[in-house]
């Protein structure tokens, strides 16, 4: 269910009975599933519903807690409950979002117990922070309770950037950072997109699809290489693609696609690129340079 988008838990001030998630299945603009919190033996629980700064939250047995992200200055967790019985349910829901990296709800458990056989004491297992981000959780055991995940409304991260202006002055076959900055992030679901610092901020770990494109700006002469790739968290490049120019000119280019696994909360992503001749710069037209970073739930 995690490709399922909650759109809408409003109205909190209704009887709790008549509370429904709204659920987009995908299949069609208008087919949508209602799922009525009290099917979940879910109450709605407005504690954390206002815009402040909210420390660490333990999760209530029978209650979906609505929590606003947005005047938060640094993450915070949310913690299921120490004692449960089995099959009893808890959840959260983000009433309000940030787009501020670091910002964001990390999913922990007790010391001693665990979500789906791992225990999550000090390391998430998994973060939300977009408006509309909704997780259920289900006792699947009562001794230390063990947890599984009953509803995952994460909502996948995605940001499409392209760059301002043309990379130049590269030295020869030296992977060089693709200037990002005065470049537009035509999408930016989950705040990833850091152009000031020519960079895509992870803020939850998993898998990424990484998609690039570009040519270099000068003209390269025939059967000189150049190179499209990225590097994570600034260190060697990760993964690239070389093209071997077949003959002069700069109208060749490279689209590749990469799956980045098991990158972390706070690893960066940097889109490089390199020339084995040198100055040749990389072009900034935005029909054909450009950096796609989706998250696979």
């Amino acid at each position: 269910m995690a490709n399922k988008t909650i759109h809408d838990l409003s109205e909190v001030t209704k009887a709790l009975s008549t509370h429904q998630l709204e659920v987009d299945d995908g299949n069609s603009a208008t087919s949508t599933e209602k799922m009525p919190l009290s099917m979940l033996g879910l109450e709605l629980d407005t504690t954390y519903d206002s815009a402040s700064a909210h420390s660490n939250i333990t999760g209530v047995i029978g209650e979906m807690q609505m929590v606003d992200v947005s005047a938060l200055s640094a993450g915070i967790t949310w913690t299921t409950p120490a004692s449960a019985k089995l099959g009893e349910m808890c959840g959260i829901y983000i009433s309000n979002g940030s787009t501020t990296a670091g910002e964001e709800v990390g999913i922990r458990t007790p010391a001693t117990d665990e979500i789906q056989g791992t225990n999550y004491n000090s390391a998430d297992f998994t973060r939300v922070w977009q408006e509309g981000e909704v997780l259920v959780f289900q006792c699947i055991s009562a001794t230390n309770p063990d947890w599984r995940l009953a509803y995952d409304g994460r909502i996948a991260c995605v940001c499409k950037i392209t760059p301002g202006s043309a990379t130049t002055g590269e030295s020869s076959n030296t992977w060089t950072d693709i200037d990002l900055s005065g470049g537009t992030a035509h999408t930016d679901i989950g705040g990833m997109a850091n152009i000031a610092n020519d960079r895509v901020d992870v803020r939850r770990s998993g898998d990424y699809v990484i998609q690039q494109a570009g040519r270099p700006n000068s003209s390269v002469a025939d059967q000189k290489f150049w190179s499209l790739g990225y590097s994570v968290n600034a260190d060697v490049n990760t993964e690239q693609v070389t093209i071997i120019n077949p003959s002069t000119g700069t109208s060749f280019y490279a689209n590749a696609s990469f799956l980045a696994h098991g990158l972390v909360s706070g690893d960066t992503i940097t889109p490089r690129y390199r020339t084995q001749e040198g100055s040749r710069g990389w072009s900034s037209s935005l029909t054909i340079t450009w950096l796609i970073v989706r998250e696979v739930l």
